[in-house]
């Protein structure tokens, strides 16, 4: 005898074909459960219940997220290796474009792919400086002497 969890999981678990191609499709492009059941017209409840109850379905959003993962991949790939084109206005004139990189998408990248790239998390920590002072005195008298010694280079240089 089935009891009255099963038969709801069931009948949330029941999503027509339809709407499930239109959920897969956009979350492969979006890569957002939220905005991919809204343009389904579902709830994240039911397709996540579905996705637990449903093993092909599980594997088709698995699929859907690679997809995506790899669209950001080759976005990260043009910006950071190819370079995007930047309109330059000079006067409130286009008057030509320049090829702009990412550094950091370009990093990001050497760090996911080449292990030499990636920071050993102890001695990141350990490089990394405090950005937050707690004291406000000890504040106050760090920004007097950097002010002091920006005056001080300024009416020698």
């Amino acid at each position: 005898m089935a009891t009255t969890q099963n038969l709801t999981k069931k009948r949330l678990s029941a999503i027509p074909a339809r709407r499930r191609q239109i959920f897969l499709r956009a979350l492969a492009r979006l890569g957002c459960v939220t905005r991919a059941a809204a343009e389904a017209g579902l709830s994240r409840v039911v397709l996540y219940t579905s996705r637990s109850a449903d093993r092909d379905f599980a594997e088709q959003w698995t699929e859907a997220i690679e997809t995506f993962a790899d669209s950001l991949e080759s976005e990260a790939f043009r910006r950071g290796v190819q370079g995007v084109d930047q309109p330059v206005y000079q006067g409130g004139q286009l008057v030509g474009h320049v090829r702009r990189y990412s550094d950091s998408l370009l990093l990001a990248m050497l760090r996911a792919r080449i292990p030499a790239y990636r920071a050993s998390a102890p001695s990141a920590q350990a490089a990394a400086p405090a950005l937050v002072e707690r004291d406000p005195a000890l504040l106050a008298k760090k920004i007097a002497f950097a002010l002091a010694v920006a005056q001080k280079r300024q009416s020698s240089g």
